[in-house]
């Protein structure tokens, strides 16, 4: 236990030391503020505020401390979690409740060790980070004997008690600061690892995993889209949906089941519902799973008789991009030149399949779909091809081109991220891959050229 727990009692004669230090230190006693502090020895340098909207973490102010290492920042604060980054990137995660935050750090080399004051979420936020992080360190280090050491040895029986005492640890730390009941209680409560039998087989541990994953999440609070706890949730839950032996379309099906879980839990709230909806379609659209982000598009289990005018109208500036380009929408028209100085129409082309490949030259992957499509292309006449590449013009791209005699009709506006086309068609990766049909309706967006074969055998 006491190998966990850092704020231990040998620590007290510093942290009363550190105390009267901070309400000695001038500034702190003039003036609004949000957030201040003292780092000992961080003298002139930058300090960063950043705040949490899921995963992403979005600047929000700056300050330069002074000669002693204090600062201060007076920027009006959303009730959310926060995070303090040094120009040398050491971070500090901050709660912040609505009232001002104050915290010591007296060794610059271990940020770990900070003495909040007045403060005691963040004192519990702090407690429960780092021994939640030590437990889940040794219990990964446990799970390999327990997977495959013999059940009736007695070193299994060892590391099964160790295990346990590791999951009960954690549980009953978490279960006291909970019930405390302060700001850092609701972020606890649906963070902390659930406990689990470990006499269980692998398949049965992973099952009870996604039955009960988010029993201790309230979809409700709001709160929650303010920091990264919910966005890690979700992330956690949907990866126990995946294996090794799955191929693209049933990894995304996995995917599709596991968020259809989560949205029916989401829906009880509005706000979290778009949150979640926003955070996975700008994920799952990354990764070039369109299968996902068209289920998503889709927006399932949303009754939208009970939404508001507001919350309408922000899901579908949401969906609206995606709805242009989910599977049995027509295509976006392209009408440009081609690098060989050609008038280009995609409208006009008398095609009984069109594959439309957004790729750049510098990309491996892209490169190696380009050798498959152009040898597909070169053996089914019926399927014309058309390449946008998302960099600028340049005689390497032309060359490459004509070096590989690769067919079709090949784009590039010179605009990079900011070309209409690669706007029109969301594209936020490369390489990305559109199929249509005679009529130019998308009816495909395959993962990969595996998952394009596929389509073309069913088809």
């Amino acid at each position: 236990m006491q190998s966990f727990f850092k704020h231990s009692k040998n620590k007290s004669k510093t942290r009363c030391f550190n105390i009267l230090l901070f309400i000695l230190l001038p500034f702190f006693a003039v003036g609004q503020y949000t957030i201040s502090g003292s780092i000992h020895r961080f003298s002139f340098e930058k300090i960063y505020l950043y705040a949490f909207d899921g995963e992403k973490l979005a600047l929000v102010d700056s300050v330069t401390t002074d000669a002693n290492g204090a600062f201060l920042f007076e920027t009006p604060l959303q009730k959310g979690m926060f995070e303090l980054v040094t120009e040398s990137q050491n971070s500090i995660p901050i709660l912040y409740d609505g009232n001002p935050v104050q915290f010591v750090i007296s060794n610059p080399s271990l940020f770990s060790e900070i003495d909040f004051v007045n403060s005691p979420h963040n004192q519990d936020w702090a407690l429960y980070t780092q021994v939640c992080d030590g437990v889940e360190y040794l219990k990964e280090l446990v799970k390999p004997v327990l997977r495959e050491y013999t059940r009736s040895s007695d070193f299994y029986d060892e590391a099964k008690k160790e295990y346990n005492k590791l999951q009960f640890t954690l549980q009953e730390l978490t279960d006291s600061l909970i019930a405390r009941n302060t700001f850092a209680s609701r972020f606890i409560r649906a963070d902390r690892p659930l406990v689990v039998d470990v006499d269980l087989t692998f398949d049965q541990q992973r099952a009870y995993f996604i039955e009960h994953f988010f029993d201790e999440t309230d979809f409700g609070d709001t709160l929650l889209i303010y920091s990264n706890v919910l966005s890690t949730k979700l992330i956690d839950f949907l990866s126990l949906t995946q294996s090794a032996n799955l191929n693209a379309q049933q990894s995304q099906l996995n995917f599709i089941t596991g968020i259809d879980f989560i949205l029916q839990k989401a829906n009880e709230n509005t706000r979290t519902y778009t949150f979640v909806v926003d955070y996975l379609l700008n994920g799952f659209s990354q990764l070039g799973l369109g299968m996902v982000v068209d289920y998503l598009v889709g927006l399932p289990h949303l009754n939208a008789d009970c939404l508001e005018t507001n919350d309408k109208l922000r899901l579908e500036t949401l969906i609206e991009p995606y709805q242009k380009i989910k599977i049995g929408s027509k295509a976006p028209e392209i009408e440009t030149e081609t690098i060989a100085g050609n008038t280009f129409d995609l409208y006009a082309l008398k095609a009984k399949t069109t594959l439309i490949y957004f790729w750049s030259i510098t990309c491996p992957h892209c490169l190696e779909m380009m050798n498959d499509l152009t040898k597909l292309v070169r053996e089914k006449p019926e399927i014309t091809l058309v390449t946008v590449m998302t960099g600028f013009s340049n005689t390497v791209y032309k060359d490459f081109i004509e070096k590989e005699h690769i067919p079709g009709h090949h784009i590039c506006d010179n605009l990079s991220w900011d070309s209409p086309i690669i706007k029109d068609y969301h594209v936020v990766g490369t390489p990305t891959l559109f199929v249509l049909n005679d009529l130019k309706t998308i009816v495909q967006k395959p993962y990969d050229f595996e998952e394009l074969q596929l389509f073309l055998n069913k088809k």
